[in-house]
Formats: C-alpha cells, structure tokens, sequence
C-alpha cells in the first residue's frame, strides 16, 4: 500500500507538472492596448539608450489594432515639451490612436559659427562640415548617433508592446524634428504610410531619390516664419497667393518631396480660412510613377515658427485616411 501511495504521489506530480507546461506553452499571448501614460526607455544595436513616451488614450478597444503616430520635437526641445502641449493626445482621445514622443539626443555642435549645445536629430545636417548646404560641424569629441537606427528599433519596440496597425503608422514633425520626418519620408517608405512636417525641409545631404513605396507628405510653413523667411532671403511675411508657389525658396522646398513622392509640378490651389488665418494649399497629386499618393504644402497666414493647434485638424484629416500599400 505505502508503494502505491509513493507512486500515485509521483504519478500526480509529474502528471500536473507536464499539464502545466503544456498550458503555459501552447497558451496564446495576449496583447492588449492599456491606456495610459509609459515614459520608456531602449538600448539601440549601438548601445545607446534612448527615451520616449507613449500616450494610449483611454477611447480605445484595448483588443483593436491602433494607428499609430510619432511625433517629432525640434531643436532644443524634447518629448515631454511635445506631450505636455497636449494637443496630439487630446486628438488620440477623440479619435483613438496611439501616440509616440520620441526625444533626441544632445550634441554640441556649431551653428553658422556660433556653439551651441542642444537636443538635436540627426537628420543629415548635423555632423557635415558643408556649411553652404547647411552643415553642422559637431565640437571636438563629440560623436553622431545613428538616429534611423533608433527609429528602427522604437517601430519594433513599439509593435512588439501594443497592439499597432503596421498599415498605419505616421510620423509628424517640427523644425528640426521635421527635418528628421522628412528623412524617415525618404528613407523609411516601407514603414511610414504618409508624414507631416511643419517649419522643416529635406536636407541637402539626404539624396532626394524615388522613394521605394512612395507615400502621402504634407509640408506647410508660416508666412510670417522668421527662420524660414531668412532662409528664403525675405524681409516680410509671404502674400499667400496662386503665384507664391513660383518663388525660389518655395520651389527649393518642395521640389526634393515632389521627386521622393514620384510627383510632378502640376498642381490645383485653393484657400479657405481656419482659426482665423487664410490658408494657402497647393495640392500635387499627378503621379509620374503610376501611384496613387499625394504632397499637399500649407502656407498659413501669419503663423510664425511654432507648432499649434491649427495644424491639428487638417494633419489628422490627411493622415487618417491613408495605409501603406
């Protein structure tokens, strides 16, 4: 009888033991899109750790695949600046999608002669000597990250921690942070369904080849945008009108997003008001690769070199509706 009971004792544990790991193998994973505010961290393939923050509002079906978008400061400037302005999240809450913060590193670095050290994206400008085509020698000592590597990494980090709609992933982005959306335009098509950008342009050291999926861009810019209108060589705001689309500055900010898109010059023009600014839209939407996407530029009305709400509404409208192909 005392054998009997030892074997059944073994029979049982090793039986419940099997069952167990069974269940815990075979078991489906469940991912889930829990609201809330996540500040996190990630080590890239460089060793370099980098933080950003992930806002999923609480409007959603936490078992539904998500849009989501990144949202890119500029110089200076970090992710909590852009989350603290709450008006991406307050988007998310009204539409359901989850948004990213990423931040950037920071450099010292010279800026037409002058040092300075700031959160800057390494988005071709920084660390090139071409001060002509707009280069920002880094100082002595100082090494340039691989910033696509980062955002490489966070897109996996991201898909692998809540439940994303890979057919529906943007990028936004502001001055410098523009500058890097427009790289991740030209470089990271087979990710990115469409990107904004505001106050920023390609940089001259990133090619502006045929995109390999060519996606939908949005750029704008104030009329009234200090930093832009230098850069231009203006002395006052731009008069929005039909024709503005025919000034140099203009036309060297468009042209690299028209030849990455696969677009050509033919446009349509029309102009509403919005937050009590007149708003200018050049609409390209002729395709000489046989694709269906779009570049819209905004010229907007007094606005000067910030991010406002008045980019919002339209971004979101424009982005919502286009999917990777």
């Amino acid at each position: 009888m005392r054998k009997l009971f030892i074997f059944l004792v073994i029979f049982c544990h090793y039986y419940f033991l099997v069952a167990c790991q069974g269940e815990s193998s075979n078991a489906p994973t469940i991912q889930e899109n829990i609201a809330g505010t996540y500040y996190k961290s990630l080590i890239t393939k460089d060793g370099q750790e980098r933080n950003y923050i992930v806002y999923v509002p609480s409007s959603i079906n936490s078992r539904e695949k998500l849009a989501l978008l990144l949202v890119i400061h500029g110089t200076n400037q970090s992710g909590q600046v852009f989350y603290d302005n709450g008006l991406w999240n307050s988007k998310a809450d009204q539409e359901g999608f989850i948004v990213v913060y990423p931040t950037a590193l920071t450099y010292c670095h010279f800026d037409e002669g002058t040092q300075r050290t700031t959160t800057k994206w390494a988005a071709g400008d920084l660390g090139e000597s071409d001060l002509q085509k707009g280069g920002l020698p880094l100082c002595v000592g100082e090494t340039l990250r691989d910033d696509m590597l980062f955002f490489d990494g966070l897109i996996e980090t991201l898909k692998s921690e809540y439940l994303v709609d890979e057919k529906r992933i943007y990028a936004t982005g502001f001055s410098n942070g523009a500058q890097m959306a427009s790289r991740l335009a030209a470089e990271r098509s087979d990710i990115f369904a469409a990107i904004t950008i505001h106050a920023g342009n390609l940089s001259e050291f990133i090619p502006p080849t045929l995109s390999p999926k060519p996606m939908s861009i949005i750029v704008s810019v104030g009329a009234s945008d200090p930093l832009f209108l230098k850069k231009i060589g203006f002395n006052q705001p731009i008069a929005i009108n039909p024709d503005v689309i025919n000034i140099p500055g203009l036309k060297s900010l468009i042209n690299p997003f028209l030849s990455i898109s696969g677009l050509n010059s033919n446009y349509t023009y029309t102009e509403r008001p919005y937050f009590g600014k007149k708003i200018g839209r050049f609409h390209f939407n002729s395709s000489n690769v046989n694709k269906e996407n779009t570049l819209e530029f905004l010229l907007i009305e007094s606005l000067q070199h910030n991010y406002t709400n008045i980019l919002i509404d339209p971004y979101w409208e424009f982005l919502r509706t286009k999917k990777l192909q």
